[in-house]
C-alpha cells in the first residue's frame, strides 16, 4: 500500500516551501513585526488558494499577503530621537537606517515601495499584486517612493549633518514627538536657507536605491511547520460545489474539466479578485487621496481619465493665488489629488471625486513669507486613479534686506570745542538671504542737505557708523539704508541725535 493521504503535502505546504521566504519578507516589510507577518502569511495563502486554486500565481499571494498584512500592520510611530541620533555616514549604515525608518510610512506606502523595489514588480505583475488597474498601481508607487524620499530623505539628513549645522539640529530636535512629515518639512524649507545642508541632502545615496538594496529576511521555522493541512481542509469544505455536483459529493475528474465549471471558477475568481483588490484600492485611496467624503468604493479601479491644463501658473512678482482646471474625461469616477514640489505652495480644493464629464478649479495659493527670494520656477503634479500631469510653476520674489536692532550710543552728544567730544555709533543689523550691497548711514540737520557714509560690517549681519563731532548744537536726524546685489532696498525710520552745547 502507498503512504496515507495525509502524508502527500497540500498545495498550502507548496506554496510555502516555494514563496514562503519571499511572502513572509515582504509581509514583514509592510507589518513591522515578525510575529504579524507570520500570521499574514498563514492567513493569505489558504485564502489565495480558495479563490485561485493551486495554480495561483506570485503576484496574486502577494496581493492576499498585501491585503492582510495591511489591515495588521503597525502603525506608523512619532519620531522618535533614535531614529535621527548622530550616527556614521557609511553606505551599510544609511541601508540599516532607511528600512528602520520606512516605519514612519503608511503601511500601504511600505508594502507598494516593497513589491517594486525589492521584489521586482512590474508592469501587469505590479498591477495584480495591488489589485488595481496598471494606471493607478504606477501612480501608487510613484507616491509612496516620492514620499520615502521625502521622509526617509529628511531622516538620513538629520542623522548625518545635525553635528555640523546648528540650525538642523534646531529642527531636528523640535520634531521629535511628531509625525515624521514635520521634519521632512522642515528639512526641506532649513535646506533652502543653508547651503551646506543642501548639498549634503543631494550628495546622500537615494532612499529607494538604499531599499532597494536591502536584503531579504528568511522565513522562520515556525511559518513552514504551520498546520496548513487542517486549515486547507476547512477551506476547501467551504468552497463552491462544481456544477451538477450532488450535495456533500465530491466531483470527479470528469467533472471538473467541464467547461460550465470553468467557467464558474472563472467567475468566481473574478469576484475574489474584486473583493481582494478592493481592500487594496480602499487603504491606497484612504492614504493618498485623503477625503472627508468617505465614499471610497465609488473610486476603485478602473479610474476615469485625467485631464488638466497645463498651461504654467504665473505668480508674477505679486501675485499669491492662480487656478488649475482638472477634469475627468472618462466614464468612471476620478480621484486626484494636487501636490507641489515645494513646501510654499499649498491648494484649496486640491483633492477630491470627480464625476464623468466633471470639472473642478483648483487653487494653488503662493505663500511669499516662505519663497526663497529669486525667480523660485517649480512644478505642480496632479496625480490620479486616472493618470498624471505636471504643471509648471512660476514666480518672483523679490525681498528687500531686514533692518533691525537700530541704536545710537550714546543718545546725545556735545559739540566739536567742548571736552570730552565724541562722535555717536550707530549699530544696525541687517539680514539678507541673496546678498547685500552698499549699507549707508544718512544724516540731516535743518538748513542742510542730506549728508551720506558707508557703514562696515563689524560682525555677521552687524554694521556700524559714526555721527559727529558736530560744530554747532541742534537735533540730528539720521537714517540707515541697505540695498541688496538684485537692487532691493530697505531703509529705517529717521531717528534723532541730540547735539548740545558746553
Amino acid at each position: 500500500m502507498g503512504a496515507p493521504r495525509t502524508a502527500r503535502p497540500w498545495p498550502p505546504d507548496n506554496i510555502i516551501e516555494e514563496h514562503g521566504d519571499a511572502l513572509y519578507d515582504f509581509a514583514l516589510s509592510v507589518t513591522g513585526d515578525a510575529e504579524r507577518a507570520v500570521a499574514a502569511v498563514r492567513e493569505a495563502v489558504p485564502a489565495a488558494l480558495a479563490s485561485y486554486g493551486p495554480g495561483v500565481s506570485r503576484p496574486l499571494l502577494f496581493g492576499w499577503v498585501f491585503a492582510t498584512a495591511v489591515r495588521d500592520a503597525v502603525p506608523s510611530p512619532l519620531l522618535g530621537p533614535d531614529v535621527i541620533e548622530p550616527g556614521p555616514a557609511s553606505p551599510d549604515e544609511l541601508q540599516r537606517l532607511a528600512r528602520a525608518a520606512t516605519l514612519l510610512l503608511d503601511p500601504v506606502q511600505r508594502g507598494c515601495l516593497d513589491l517594486a523595489l525589492r521584489h521586482g514588480l512590474e508592469g501587469e505583475a505590479l498591477s495584480e499584486a495591488l489589485g488595481v488597474a496598471p494606471g493607478l498601481a504606477s501612480v501608487s508607487v510613484q507616491a509612496a517612493m516620492d514620499q520615502a524620499e521625502h521622509v526617509i530623505g529628511g531622516v538620513l539628513l538629520a542623522r548625518v549633518g545635525r553635528e555640523d549645522c546648528p540650525g538642523l539640529a534646531d529642527v531636528t530636535l523640535d520634531a521629535v514627538g511628531a509625525p515624521a512629515d514635520k521634519l521632512a518639512a522642515a528639512v526641506v524649507e532649513h535646506g533652502e536657507s543653508c547651503a551646506a545642508c543642501g548639498d549634503r541632502r543631494r550628495a546622500l545615496v537615494p532612499v529607494t536605491t538604499l531599499l532597494a538594496g536591502v536584503p531579504p529576511e528568511t522565513a522562520p521555522a515556525a511559518l513552514k511547520t504551520v498546520e496548513l493541512r487542517r486549515r486547507t481542509g476547512i477551506v476547501r469544505a467551504l468552497r463552491p460545489a462544481p456544477p451538477g455536483a450532488a450535495p456533500g459529493r465530491r466531483a470527479g475528474p470528469a467533472a471538473a474539466r467541464a467547461g460550465g465549471e470553468r467557467q464558474d471558477r472563472r467567475r468566481h475568481r473574478r469576484l475574489v479578485a474584486g473583493v481582494a483588490g478592493g481592500v487594496v484600492v480602499t487603504a491606497l485611496v484612504a492614504v493618498l487621496w485623503p477625503r472627508s467624503s468617505g465614499e471610497i468604493a465609488r473610486t476603485a479601479a478602473p479610474g476615469g481619465r485625467l485631464t488638466v491644463d497645463v498651461t504654467p501658473v504665473d505668480f508674477g512678482s505679486s501675485g499669491v493665488e492662480g487656478a488649475v482646471r482638472v477634469t475627468n474625461a472618462g466614464r468612471e469616477p476620478l480621484v486626484f489629488e494636487t501636490r507641489a514640489a515645494v513646501p510654499w505652495i499649498s491648494f484649496i480644493g486640491g483633492e477630491g471625486t470627480l464625476d464623468p464629464g466633471a470639472s473642478v478649479v483648483v487653487s494653488a495659493v503662493l505663500d511669499r513669507s516662505r519663497a526663497p527670494e529669486g525667480a523660485p520656477d517649480s512644478q505642480i503634479r496632479v496625480q490620479s486613479n486616472g493618470g498624471s500631469a505636471v504643471v509648471p510653476v512660476r514666480a518672483v520674489v523679490e525681498r528687500a534686506p531686514e533692518l533691525s536692532g537700530l541704536e545710537v550710543t550714546p543718545q546725545s552728544v556735545v559739540v566739536r570745542r567742548c571736552p570730552g567730544s565724541t562722535p555717536a555709533q550707530v549699530r544696525a543689523t541687517i539680514v539678507e538671504e541673496s546678498g547685500l550691497g552698499p549699507v549707508e548711514l544718512h544724516w540731516v540737520r535743518p538748513g542742510k542737505g542730506e549728508q551720506v557714509t558707508p557703514m562696515s560690517g563689524e560682525a555677521q549681519a552687524s554694521y556700524l557708523g559714526s555721527l559727529g563731532p558736530f560744530d554747532t548744537p541742534g537735533d540730528v536726524q539720521w537714517w540707515v539704508s541697505a540695498v541688496d546685489i538684485r537692487n532691493n532696498r530697505a531703509t529705517s525710520p529717521p531717528q534723532v541725535l541730540r547735539v548740545g552745547a558746553c
